[in-house]
């Protein structure tokens, strides 16, 4: 059986990724653009600990399969909050659900990050750059987002709840179903 590692050309994955205490399953197949959870695999998979293979039963023996569990999930998640911690960026990381409460994120690069149903409550992240970030369902209850740049940003369904905003660049953000945006918001916006 030939092995390649995730995101070369010609292998085949399963990705499972663990959200909101159900894990869902997708597949992609890539054809020689690296996707972008190919991506994070490679960036956070040290020499393909975290990979299970599984055997070669299909007509091509180049393709590789990769199962992801909800558990390996949780360990990645880990290793790319101890990065973000440790660095202050994480460009397009997947933190879905994370629990960064309370924690300095000031001048973080984060654009492209998902934070999809995180408890971001108290944290401060002024001055970062979230440019296309996913806040949707996020809990950002008094978090200081202060002159950030939240450019195409969004905060759907998300509780912005004392949140701090001075400054902030908001073009293009949504906010749709956000709680807490009323009067800091000016109608225009």
């Amino acid at each position: 059986m030939n092995n390649k590692k995730i995101g070369m050309v010609g292998s085949c994955f399963l990705f499972f990724f663990f959200y909101g205490g159900v894990c869902y399953g997708t597949s992609a197949y890539n054809t020689g653009e690296q996707s972008l959870e190919a991506g994070v695999e490679e960036s956070v998979m040290a020499e393909g600990e975290l990979e299970q293979n599984l055997p070669d039963n299909s007509e091509n023996a180049d393709m590789n399969y990769t199962v992801v569990t909800a558990e390996t999930m949780a360990v990645r998640q880990s290793l790319l909050i101890d990065r973000l911690l440790d660095n202050d960026r994480c460009v397009g990381c997947d933190l879905a659900g994370a629990d960064l409460a309370g924690k300095r994120l000031k001048g973080a690069d984060l654009e492209r990050v998902n934070l999809q149903g995180a408890n971001l409550e108290g944290v401060n992240l002024s001055r970062a750059n979230l440019k296309g970030a996913d806040f949707s369902g996020a809990n950002l209850k008094s978090a200081n987002l202060s002159k950030a740049d939240l450019y195409n940003a969004k905060f759907i369904d998300a509780d912005l709840s004392g949140a701090k905003l001075d400054g902030a660049l908001i073009d293009s953000a949504d906010f749709t179903g956000a709680k807490g945006v009323e009067g800091i918001l000016s109608p225009e916006r």
